[in-house]
């Protein structure tokens, strides 16, 4: 019966869980329907309890659509995603199948803005909804209990935080909710082997795909756009950092080669060495100072546009701001060094007369 099979199950993952939690390296593990940013996203439309359900046009359900995942009690411990206000979930409601809710920060500033959520009721799904996977029962709730709200994350989509994110009880799920979320002390991949091991203990015909969530992430359609749109980024950034070298090499070498004829007045009229040399420093990097205050002010602005496109882009990355423009007054210095060098040992009288 299907109640045998739920409890045949229930076994199966308390058995998985204890099993795998008592592995050296293992600090955590937990059961969701889900991982994060592992694709087959789902929805489920979510009103609050005393509002007016928005029209429906053509037969198209109108309420906003809320990501969703089913998940264990310690689910939030295992994944690092600390409670802003309420609590988590107990075992007997995860167990019981209780009407209850955790909410994501987006969701209560959504439905409840400036309130404290805590308390509130959600209506969520539709009695005629399609269930999103097969054999999986679609969320359904007349008044859902609202009693945590976490910190906003990344579960559907890697280049933005989710809009509207509901945490149910496990139980809810109705099926084998497939997912065990192992958190470890050391390289995740290093405990595969040693976790498909544990499965096949306790069951050595259970199918099993073992991965890290960073692999599991790197499949992610935003996630390999960024990763070509940052390694074409970079080629294309390298190369214009290079020709940006060469321009201000050329530039200031050719002003200070035109410079000679004065090089020479000021040795002949008794200048020192060290202020000639540090007079034709100081105008050469003068300006390339000015271009570097209005080179970074453009391209924070520019960064801020692109970090959209470009997940982990910061806009405001002192480290490589500051290390393209040391490296550009830097060969500012040497190019304004060199020919000056070269100029300081001719002789007065023969840079007097060069042309």
């Amino acid at each position: 019966t299907v109640g045998d099979s739920q409890t045949r199950l229930s076994d199966l993952n308390r058995q998985l869980i204890k099993e795998i939690g008592s592995l050296p390296g293992v600090t955590a593990v937990t059961q969701a329907s889900r991982a994060p940013i592992s694709g087959g996203n789902r929805f489920v439309p979510v009103v609050i309890d005393d509002a007016e359900p928005p029209a429906s046009e053509g037969g198209e359900d109108k309420r906003p659509a809320a990501g969703y995942s089913y998940i264990a009690p310690n689910y939030f411990e295992t994944l690092g995603i600390p409670m802003v206000s309420g609590r988590r979930f107990t075992v007997q409601e995860a167990e019981t199948e209780a009407p209850v809710v955790i909410i994501s920060e987006a969701t209560a500033r959504r439905f409840w803005p400036g309130q404290d959520p805590i308390g509130k009721r959600l209506v969520i799904g539709s009695v005629n909804g399609p269930a999103p996977y097969p054999g999986e029962t679609a969320p359904f709730s007349p008044g859902s209990e609202v009693i945590g709200v976490v910190r906003d994350v990344r579960s559907l989509f890697l280049n933005r935080v989710d809009e509207l994110y509901l945490y149910l009880p496990l139980s809810q799920a109705r099926q084998w909710a497939g997912t065990l979320l192992v958190r470890t002390s050391g390289r995740a991949s290093s405990l595969v082997p040693t976790l498909g091991s544990a499965v096949r203990r306790v069951d050595p015909n259970l199918p099993v795909v073992l991965a890290p969530l960073d692999w599991m992430v790197s499949f992610d359609p935003y996630f390999v756009i960024s990763r070509i749109g940052g390694i074409l980024s970079s080629i294309v950034g390298a190369l214009g950092l290079f020709l940006a070298c060469l321009g201000v090499y050329g530039m200031v070498g050719y002003s200070v080669v035109e410079r000679t004829h004065e090089i020479g007045i000021r040795m002949a009229l008794g200048a020192q060495r060290q202020q000639v040399l540090g007079l034709v420093l100081r105008e050469s990097v003068r300006p390339m100072l000015f271009g570097t205050v209005i080179g970074i002010a453009v391209s924070a602005a520019i960064a801020r546009l692109i970090s959209a496109i470009l997940f982990g882009l910061n806009p405001a990355d002192a480290i490589s701001f500051a290390g393209v423009s040391l490296l550009l007054i830097a060969v500012a210095l040497f190019a304004g060094w060199l020919p000056a060098r070269r100029a300081m040992r001719v002789d007065p009288m023969v840079a007097l007369r060069y042309e």
